[in-house]
Formats: C-alpha cells, structure tokens, sequence
C-alpha cells in the first residue's frame, strides 16, 4: 500500500549511493526484463508493452505486482546504500524484512543475495504471483486485502482468527489471515472481495471505539501469503535457485537472519529444520531430517555451506504462500535490539507502525528518520 509515483526518487536526486542502485537495477530490468524500472515508477503508464506482451492495470502499471515488487525492494536497498555511504549501517546487525522487505533485508548482505540477484527474483516472484490470479479484460483481480483490528472489537486474537475462518466456512470462498502483524492488533486477511465484504461488515459492527476494527489496504489485488499461491512454490524454487550465489556462506545467515516464514532465527540445527517441515511440509526439508547429524559433516547431509543456501531457497519458495510470522520476528528482533530506526519519507512510513507496544518498551529508542 506504500507504492506511488515517484516512489524513492527524493534519494535519487540527493544521494550518489541510492542513484547508483537505482541506475543498475533500471539498466538490469532493460536488459533482463525488457521494462525500465524507472519509467514505471516516474510515470507510471496505465500500458506497457513488455516484450509483446501488453500489460495493463487501472491505477497505472506500478500496481502490477510483479513491478510493485521490484520498485520496493529497489528502493530498500537504495536506502542500505545510502546509510552505508554515510557509516551509518551497522554490518554485524540481526536483519528481517516483512514480507517482500525480506529480499530487502537478505540484499543487505550482497555475499547472499547481489542487486541484479534481487531484481531477478522479486519480479520472477511477482510474475508467479500475478500468474496465479485470474484477471478481467480491464485488468481486475477477484481478491483484496484489508486489516483487522481485534483489539477494537473487543476480541482477543483466538477469536479474531476465528472470525476469518468461520466467515470464510459460512461464505465458501477463499479467506485467510496472512499477516501477522502486531499481536492483538493488526492482522491483514486477503481472500475473495464478497468474503471480505462480509468480514469487514462483521468487524465494523463489533468496533468499540472510533476508530475502525477494519481498515482497507489500498492497491492489493493478489492473495499473498496465501495457499492460493501454493502452485506456485516449484517455478519460484527454480527462479532462486538460478538467481542466488552458489557459494553462501553460512556464517551470513546462522543466528542473523530472521526469516518471516518461521518467525524465529535461521540456524543449522534439526530444531530450524524442523520448524520449516512444520511451515510448508516441504518433501525437501523432511528428507535432510531423516538424513540429519548434529555434526553436519559430509554424507547424507549438505555441507554448511551446502545446506545454508538449499535451507535458503526452501525458506523464500514458501514464503509467498504462507503466512508472515511477524510476531515472531518482533520476538526475536526485540529480544536483542536496543535502538531500531525507521528510514523513509513521512508518506511511506509503515514499520514503526507495525511494532508491538510491548516488545516498544523493551528498546533504549524508536527514532523515525525521515528522507524528506
């Protein structure tokens, strides 16, 4: 819902870092992808003819995800680069992205996941995505997105999580909680538009206070993080494993990197493992557990390396099909981070927005730099 016109472009003309992640992620997505990135989001056409194929969409094409995607991540990773150029990124950090911010996050860390990398991936994932909804002549999707309040009800999130299921049950129609982003507080639910019409009038009538216990979220009209994507995961696996480094290095991602699909660390331990088996039943996952040694030495199981790179891909096919654990991200971050900064413009910024108060109170400061 943060995606506009000119979206990053106040970095382009203030920062040479950002300029020049944005000037290779533009030249990468010409000649890769047959699009300029940086003609979608300066001008934003409502038609573009991307290697004959014509693409359109109401609101402009940056609302097509597959282009909404890579303009974000882009423009995350122009912000890295410009708190690099001015030494003020930390390397050594913990690090996590909600949603398509965890390609952001893993940008980070270029050994893992190298710019043109990310561009590859996000708009291969974007395209998986639209691929998977059905569209109208004008370019209209059957699903949405909107947010739930349960605290504003007067629910507790048991029940709130009920709601969604019961409301889907009573409609028979798809509708599933897909973000889990502020315990108690905000969840988002995407699913077919009549399903969400009638969760959203339920939730209207139980609000206890005058703020809305229902909010929508503008722009989104593919059911991420749902399994309606599910079909999706093995096209997606092949477009990682192709983009991604052959060599990772394991030590980049062992008890750093906070992956949304489990919402605790990454770490080489049959404990990670199996707490990926439990998220997607992954055949792959389930065959390293059999196969597991506490040593992970040669045999059966991958080398470190090895098996960082292949637990990696496993963990970013699903994501897009399976919920965000958010929570639990918040858990893990809050329990070891003192000060947490917040880099965007006024319009777009939405993580602050997204911490729990309780996990708030456990850090030294929230400091909310602003581009503009």
């Amino acid at each position: 819902g943060v995606k506009h016109v000119g979206l990053g472009m106040e970095s382009y003309a203030r920062s040479p870092a950002a300029r020049a992640v944005w000037d290779e992620a533009d030249e990468t997505c010409r000649a890769r992808h047959g699009f300029s990135l940086l003609t979608v989001v300066r001008e934003n056409p409502r038609e573009l003819w991307v290697r004959g194929t014509r693409l359109v969409h109401p609101d402009g094409v940056l609302n097509l995800t597959q282009f909404t995607q890579v303009a974000l991540a882009v423009a995350a990773v122009a912000d890295v680069a410009e708190l690099r150029d001015r030494a003020a990124f930390v390397e050594d950090a913990l690090f996590a992205g909600h949603s398509l911010g965890e390609y952001s996050a893993l940008a980070a860390v270029p050994r893992v996941m190298p710019l043109a990398a990310v561009v590859d991936i996000v708009y291969q994932r974007g395209l998986t995505m639209d691929r998977l909804v059905a569209r109208d002549a004008q370019g209209r999707s059957p699903y949405a997105m909107g947010a739930m309040r349960p605290n504003l009800a007067g629910l507790t999130e048991a029940q709130a999580l009920s709601l969604v299921v019961d409301t889907g049950a009573a409609t028979g129609l798809p509708l599933f909680v897909v973000n889990h982003n502020v315990r108690n507080r905000q969840y988002a639910v995407t699913g077919d538009v009549a399903a969400l019409k009638v969760l959203r009038e339920k939730l209207l009538q139980r609000s206890t206070t005058q703020k809305p216990a229902w909010v929508d979220v503008p722009g989104i009209d593919v059911p991420f993080h749902s399994p309606l994507l599910r079909d999706g995961v093995d096209a997606f696996r092949a477009t990682l494993d192709a983009a991604l480094p052959k060599d990772v290095d394991a030590a980049l991602l062992n008890h750093r990197y906070v992956p949304n699909l489990t919402g605790t660390v990454f770490r080489l331990e049959r404990a990670f493992l199996q707490e990926v088996a439990d998220a997607t039943g992954s055949t792959r996952v389930k065959k390293w557990l059999d196969t597991w040694n506490d040593e992970v030495v040669s045999g059966a199981t991958p080398a470190p390396n090895v098996l960082a790179r292949a637990l990696l891909i496993e963990v970013l096919a699903y994501q897009f099909a399976s919920p965000v654990k958010w929570t639990g991200v918040q858990d893990v971050m809050f329990d070891r981070v003192q000060q947490c900064i917040e880099v965007q413009s006024q319009t777009e910024r939405v993580a602050g927005g997204m911490v729990d108060p309780a996990a708030r109170g456990s850090i030294r400061a929230v400091t909310a730099a602003c581009s503009d």
